[in-house]
C-alpha cells in the first residue's frame, strides 16, 4: 500500500464539521495504465501534445509506482491533459464538496508573467473558452516532488459560473493540468478526487488500549446534530452485546465515562449509536479496543 506523505495542503473555508472520505473518482490517476504511443488511459491531451512535450515518463512520486505525467518545453505554445471528473462536469452536478490532491514536480519553471506557471486546477469554460480556474497546485522555478490538497466545494463552483452571462451557461468543469509558453517541464502524479461527506458522529476514546484494573475510559462524542441518547456496545466476535450502557446526553459535557471494569484481555469493539426523541438514529461509530492484563498483578505474581 502506498504511504502518504503530506508535504503541503490548503483548504478552502469550509461551513461543514468533519468530513469522511467517499470513493476515488479519478481513473488512472497514477498512469500506471499506458497506451503504447505514450498516453495515458482515461486522460485526454490538449494543445502541442508530442512525446518530447506531453507524455508519460518513468518519474514516479515518492512510493508511487513507475510512471508519472511530463508536461512543458512548448516556448510560445500551449500543452495540457485532462479529465473530466464523472458526477462534477457542470455546476449543476457539483453537490458535496470533493477533495482534490496531486503530486507534482517542477524543474526550470521562468518566473516571467508572460511565461505560464506549473498549473494543476478545475478548470470552468463556456463555448469552447476558458471561464474560471479552482487552482489545487502552482509552482515555477525547480521544486521537488510536493503533495498539494485542496478542497472544492460546491459555493466555490456556483460562485464561478454567476460570473457569466446567462447566455454562456452552463459551465463545464474538467481537472486539468497545463503550462504555456515554457521551456521548464512540471510532472504530475498520483493524482486523487474523492467526495466528502459530513459524519454524523464522531467518538473517540482516550486510549485503545486498557489494562484489567482500570474501572473507566473517556469517551468523547461530536456530532452536528440534536441527539438525545447514546447506546454504547463493548464485546467481540462470540458476543457483540457483552455490555451495554445508555446515557442521555448532557448539553455541558463533550465526553462521558465508559464503565470498562471486569472484562477479561482480549480484543473488543465498541459500538457507538446515537439516537433523538423518536428513538430515530442519527449516527453511529465502531471503534477496537484492546484490554491487556494489569501490569503490575503481573510482577505480584511473579
Amino acid at each position: 500500500m502506498r504511504k502518504l506523505i503530506a508535504t503541503l495542503v490548503s483548504a478552502a473555508a469550509l461551513s461543514y464539521a468533519v468530513f469522511a472520505q467517499g470513493n476515488e473518482l479519478v481513473k488512472n490517476g497514477s498512469f500506471e495504465d499506458v497506451f503504447p504511443n505514450g498516453s495515458a488511459r482515461h486522460w485526454h491531451r490538449l494543445g502541442t501534445t508530442t512525446p518530447e512535450t506531453s507524455s508519460i515518463t518513468e518519474s514516479a512520486a515518492p512510493d508511487g509506482g513507475k510512471y508519472s505525467y511530463r508536461l512543458g518545453g512548448v516556448p510560445g505554445k500551449y500543452t495540457a491533459v485532462g479529465q473530466g471528473i464523472k458526477g462534477y462536469t457542470t455546476a449543476a452536478e457539483f453537490k458535496r464538496p470533493i477533495k482534490v490532491s496531486v503530486w507534482m514536480k517542477t524543474e526550470d519553471i521562468s518566473t516571467v508573467p508572460s511565461e505560464g506557471e506549473a498549473v494543476v486546477a478545475l478548470w470552468g469554460s463556456a463555448k469552447g473558452r476558458n471561464a474560471g480556474q479552482i487552482s489545487i497546485a502552482k509552482a515555477r522555478g525547480t521544486t521537488p516532488w510536493t503533495e498539494y490538497s485542496v478542497i472544492i466545494t460546491p459555493e466555490q463552483v456556483q460562485a464561478m459560473e454567476a460570473k457569466l452571462k446567462p447566455e454562456n451557461r452552463p459551465l463545464s468543469l474538467t481537472l486539468r493540468a497545463n503550462i504555456y509558453n515554457q521551456k521548464g517541464m512540471m510532472w504530475i502524479d498520483r493524482v486523487s478526487c474523492v467526495e466528502l461527506e459530513e459524519v454524523s458522529l464522531t467518538a473517540s476514546l482516550d486510549s485503545t488500549e486498557f489494562s484489567t484494573a482500570q474501572k473507566s475510559a473517556r469517551l468523547n462524542l461530536e456530532s452536528p446534530k440534536a441527539w438525545t441518547k447514546a447506546v454504547v456496545n463493548i464485546g467481540n466476535a462470540k458476543n457483540p452485546h457483552m455490555r451495554k450502557v445508555e446515557f442521555p446526553r448532557d448539553n455541558s459535557k463533550s465526553f462521558y465515562l465508559l464503565d470498562v471494569g471486569g472484562l477479561d484481555s482480549g480484543d473488543y469493539t465498541c459500538t457507538v449509536e446515537i439516537s433523538d426523541d423518536s428513538g430515530k438514529s442519527l449516527g453511529r461509530n465502531e471503534l477496537k479496543i484492546k484490554i491487556i492484563l494489569d501490569p503490575f498483578n503481573l510482577k505480584k505474581q511473579e
